[in-house]
């Protein structure tokens, strides 16, 4: 039995990133839709693990390379070790 269709209308600038995100990670416009939609409503749980893990590292990654800009900007080299 096939899945039932949503039709939306999303502001332009919302497609360009999903767009975007769509080429960067290879996944489809549906499973981002479905995750997005299942985080807001509260069903992490639907979520693969696998998705979740891949959005905590890319999360993180981001994190880390915010802290290493301030880092190099405020000129605080302290040693910061990353645990990966």
């Amino acid at each position: 039995m096939a899945s039932p269709q949503l039709n939306v209308r999303i502001p332009q600038f919302l497609n360009d990133k999903l767009n975007t995100h769509v080429c960067s990670t290879g996944s489809s416009k549906t499973e981002i839709v479905v995750n997005a939609l299942s985080c807001y409503l509260g069903y992490i749980e639907d979520i693969p693990l696998e998705k979740r893990i891949t959005t905590i590292e890319e999360r993180l990654g981001e994190l880390e390379a915010v802290v290493s800009n301030v880092v190099y900007k405020t000129g605080n080299f302290a040693k910061i070790t990353f645990l990966i």
